[in-house]
């Protein structure tokens, strides 16, 4: 009997293929080990990046005003230096933070594993790279997506327009 209750229960299990809506995977650098899952058709980033955007720029404020004090022999203040670092480890644990809510990934761990968010790469800070190398994964994706919409709505919409033209 309990053969027979399986095989019904079975036979009651339809599988839904939501693949097509499942986050893409991306390697960091052709590497495996760095992979990230990201939605690259989130509209719901433009709210998120609104929302953070203006906090990054506050911590990029914050880590341009840090200064090093000097004593009179021009060495380092050892109580300037430790406040520097600490400043520098809380601003980048911070950002770090916001880069991973405003793409809903652990981009922040894959793209810097080591490092602060305020490394210069080609002229911009580390964590300017990070925000326009994944925007730009963003635009191309919604952007082909909104093609194929337009598409498909032509398709459907062209057997009406051709009717009443004809008349």
């Amino acid at each position: 009997m309990s053969i027979v209750d399986n095989k019904e229960q079975e036979q009651e299990i339809v599988n839904i293929d939501l693949s097509p809506i499942r986050k893409k995977k991306f390697s960091i650098d052709g590497d495996v080990n760095r992979l990230i899952e990201l939605n690259t058709t989130d509209i719901g980033l433009v709210t998120r990046l609104n929302e953070f955007y203006p906090k990054l720029q506050e911590l990029e404020n914050q880590y341009g005003t840090l200064e090093v004090r000097f004593d009179e022999e021009g060495d380092i203040e050892n109580d300037s230096f430790s406040a520097i670092a600490e400043a520098i480890k809380d601003i980048d644990t911070k950002m770090r933070q916001y880069l991973d809510e405003i793409f809903d990934a652990d981009v922040s761990e894959k793209f810097a594993p080591s490092g602060t968010m305020f490394d210069p790469i080609n002229g911009a800070y580390r964590f300017e790279y990070i925000i326009d190398t994944l925007a730009k994964l963003y635009e191309k994706e919604i952007a082909e997506n909104i093609q194929k919409r337009k598409d498909t709505i032509g398709r459907h919409t062209a057997k009406y327009t051709k009717s009443r033209k004809k008349k």
